[in-house]
Formats: C-alpha cells, sequence, structure tokens
C-alpha cells in the first residue's frame, strides 16, 4: 500500500496581495514559515520514503521545514512539480475570468496535465508495484496540485473519494491524502486538510483554477 501526501507550500506576500505567482520564485513570508512548522509538528511522526517538491524556494522551503523531523528521508526536487507558468502575467491581479481564458503565453491545462500524468508515471507507479508499505511526500502548488488531484487521480486514475471527503480549494500547507493498493485501486482520504492551523484566513489562490 502506497500513501500519498500532496502538501501545498505555505503562505507568501502574493498570496496575501492576491497576486499571480506561476513561476516566480516567490518566499515564504514570516506567516507561512509558521503555517510550515506547525505542519512539521503535525507530521514530525511520519515514516517517509522520500518527499518530493518543486525546486521553486516556496515549495523548497516548506518540504525543508517538514524534512527537520525526517533527517534521513531524501529531499529530492522535480521541476515537473512547479507552478503553472502565467508568462507575462505573473506578478499581476488577474480576474477569475482572465485565470480561465486562453491568455497568450500561460500554461495550457493540457501541459500541466502531461506534467502531473509524467511524474505518476514516473515517481509513483513504481512505487504502487513495489511490495511493502510506502509513503511518499508531495510538495507543490495550488494550481498544479489542483490538475493532479482533479485530473491525474481522479479522472485518470479512477481513485474514488473516502465518506465524508468533497472537493474543496487548496489552502496554504494544507493535506490532500492519498492511498492506493498494488491493484492501483485509488483512494482520497482527505482533501485539503489544515486541522493543524489554529487559525487562518480564507484567501482565494490568484494561481488556481476551477476544475
Amino acid at each position: 500500500m502506497l500513501t500519498l501526501e500532496l502538501i501545498r507550500h505555505g503562505e507568501t506576500e502574493y498570496n496575501i496581495t492576491g497576486r499571480v505567482q506561476g513561476q516566480l520564485d516567490i518566499p515564504l513570508n514570516d506567516a507561512g514559515r509558521l503555517q510550515c512548522t506547525l505542519l512539521a509538528n503535525r507530521l514530525k511522526d511520519a515514516q517517509y520514503d522520500a518527499i518530493y517538491t518543486s525546486d521553486l524556494s516556496r515549495t523548497y522551503e516548506t518540504a525543508a521545514i517538514v524534512a527537520t523531523h525526517h533527517s534521513s528521508t531524501p529531499l529530492i526536487k522535480d521541476t515537473r512539480l512547479r507552478e503553472r507558468s502565467f508568462g507575462q502575467y505573473q506578478g499581476q491581479k488577474l480576474t477569475r475570468e482572465q485565470r480561465h481564458a486562453r491568455l497568450d503565453g500561460v500554461e495550457s491545462l493540457e501541459a500541466m496535465y502531461i506534467r502531473c500524468l509524467a511524474f505518476y508515471d514516473e515517481i509513483i507507479s513504481p512505487l504502487i508495484s513495489t511490495p511493502g508499505d510506502k509513503r511518499i511526500g508531495v510538495v507543490s502548488h495550488g494550481a498544479l496540485l489542483s490538475v493532479f488531484i482533479r485530473q491525474v487521480l481522479l479522472n485518470k486514475m479512477k481513485y474514488t473519494l473516502a465518506d465524508g471527503v468533497k472537493p474543496a480549494s487548496l489552502v496554504n500547507t494544507s493535506i490532500t491524502k492519498a492511498v492506493v493498493n498494488a491493484s492501483n485501486k485509488g483512494c482520497l482520504l482527505s482533501w485539503s486538510d489544515d486541522a493543524h492551523l489554529n487559525v487562518h484566513k480564507e484567501l482565494e489562490n490568484a494561481d488556481e483554477v476551477a476544475l
């Protein structure tokens, strides 16, 4: 059985101001680092075989803070886990309609899907077929994880939803947890679980699109 924990990075100043980050290398802010510390404390007893992360600093720092309790766990950067590229629009404020439109120079949802599926096929699938229980963390971004969850896990791989689990916007440092067995039968056990945060603001993610 493979346990897969999908984690969105901690808060940044762009999250607060509603500007599109895309693949700009925007760091965590102080609140984001606190969120990551709370997340790390929650996951300190987890036994990870590996933690994969986007190479952008906001995700890598999130993963590194989680990994402080897992010094022997490999922390692996993978550029396929980067956020959606918004090209010339990165750093700007876009309306919901603009984020859903096909803007020139903006990475398509199809291209994101291809990245996500390649990661699943190369990294996740071999672990599923490996004997024994495995657990990996994947630290990435709101839009990328939304495509991964909705289009790869649910639509392509036919994962099911556990009782009471419903689609949700991915908040900073939230965990979406899935399990999958050797027969490729997968199930989402949680979606955007942020129980480790005592207080958080509900902020619209400027990079995410509804799928």
